[in-house]
């Protein structure tokens, strides 16, 4: 007996996300800024360049949480931000070397075509980025309580001087 794909919800929810206006501008972003290489030429801009490029990424969490509603796929997508982010920070244009070879849109594209095409193999990557942004996401709210802490210490250690 032949499944019928009509009623597949993994069918259903690829022709849906494949007719969309968000779907085809993340394809364009991913193209633009990694296939052209807007990116690592949009970070020589100082200070602007990479927030504009994070900017360039609320596309693809919109997809992510109000087309396909998935915390583990948002979290892989913030995972790969912070990663072009911080490889950002690198001094000297070196961040800007770098992003020529870590294609983030690219990454986040792949992440979000395999996430609605249901492959284990990028499922099983979303939820690993995912538990590693959820580890990440604790540990600093542990390090900005814990900078709350030292400032207190610190502000009653200098009041009592005076």
């Amino acid at each position: 007996m032949k499944r019928d794909e009509t009623k597949d919800p993994a069918i259903q929810r690829q022709a849906k996300i494949d007719g969309s206006r968000s779907y085809k501008s993340i394809r364009l972003i991913k193209k633009l800024m990694d296939d052209w290489y807007l990116d690592p030429i949009i970070g020589l801009i100082p200070y602007a360049g990479d927030a504009i490029s994070s900017v360039m990424t609320l596309p693809y969490l919109y997809v992510s949480i109000f087309k396909l509603r998935s915390y583990s796929l948002t979290s892989a997508i913030l995972y790969n931000l912070a990663v072009d982010w911080l490889l950002g920070l690198f001094p000297f244009a070196i961040g800007n070397i770098i992003d020529f070879f870590n294609r983030s849109y690219h990454q986040n594209y792949r992440l979000v075509t395999g996430f609605v095409e249901n492959n284990p193999v990028i499922v099983k990557e979303v939820r690993r980025k995912a538990i590693y942004t959820s580890v990440m996401f604790v540990l600093l709210c542990v390090a900005i309580y814990g900078m709350y802490l030292l400032v207190k210490v610190l502000f009653v250690w200098i009041s009592g001087l005076f």
